[in-house]
Formats: structure tokens, sequence, C-alpha cells
């Protein structure tokens, strides 16, 4: 589903872009009934490992399961899941959270959509929060949507990221 999707999306916006947005969770199998019963689930759920060897060579399986959502009729733009980390190897993870530009969180996403109300919905949604009109406000970022007339989907345009 994951690599599909983002071909699609690859095929026809290039190669810069984001085209997903993931989210944590405690429980993918939930998330997955919760977007299959609002109407938004884009496919079965997923669970896949990989290995994983940190720095000094110590190495564990890593293991997620996925939950996929878009908006129903859309255009494939973009698309969104949640993920639970089902196996958390006991192994060093800092050169991974550590980027060279000093980012540490997101700050905020922008989106355009040619239905601002569809859209809110379905971010709340996948984010278990609650539209506020053109914005999605999560525990530590924000989601602003805005409107794109012709839009036949949500389509990611920026994102903010913060160094503290």
């Amino acid at each position: 589903m994951f690599v599909a999707r983002d071909r699609d999306f690859r095929d026809m916006a290039g190669d810069e872009g984001f085209s997903a947005v993931v989210f944590g969770t405690d429980d993918a199998d939930a998330d997955h009934a919760e977007f299959v019963a609002a109407g938004v689930s884009a496919g079965g759920r997923l669970d896949f490992s990989r290995p994983f060897v940190d720095a000094s060579g110590k190495s564990d399986q890593a293991s997620f399961r996925l939950a996929f959502a878009a908006q129903p009729n859309a255009e494939a733009v973009a698309f969104f899941f949640t993920c639970e980390r089902a196996n958390v190897p006991a192994v060093d993870r800092s050169a991974l959270q550590a980027h060279g530009n000093g980012a540490k969180r997101v700050l905020a996403i922008e989106l355009a959509a040619g239905d601002v109300e569809a859209a809110g919905k379905l971010l709340a949604t996948v984010a278990r929060s609650k539209a506020d009109g053109a914005h999605v406000p999560l525990a530590n970022a924000l989601l602003s949507i805005r409107r794109e007339p012709n839009s036949g989907g949500i389509r990611l345009e920026t994102s903010g990221f913060c160094r503290r």
C-alpha cells in the first residue's frame, strides 16, 4: 500500500515533496476499524518487520503495524496512516533522531484541498483530534488546510520544523 501510493505520487508530482503523513498510535487495529467505519480506509492494515543495526553493531528486529486512510473518491494526491511500533528494538536510535538541519519535531503541516471541510474531517479522524474550520490541532503541531478550487484531493504543501 505505502509503496504503491508513494509511487503514484512520484509519477504525478516528481521526486520532491511529501506523499504521506504518518501519525503515531498505540492501536493500529482500532485505527483501521475506525477508518473503515468513517469510510476513509485506504486498504487493509499492514504488518511488517525489518532488521535494525545500530552504530555499535548491535542488532534486533523492528516491527510495525500500519493503518491507512485517504479521502474517498479523490485523486491519489496524499494519504495518511498511523504507525504502531509493535516491537521496539533495544538498540541505540540516537543517530536516527539527529537531523543535520537541527530539526527536533514537526511544528506545522500545510495542506490544500478542494473540500476543506471533508479534508478536516478526514485529518481529524486519522489524528484523533477535532477539526476547527481549516485547522486540525495536534498535541504538538498544527495541520492547516487552505481551499484550492478544482482540486480533487488533498495535497501536502509544506511542513515547518522546530529546533527546540
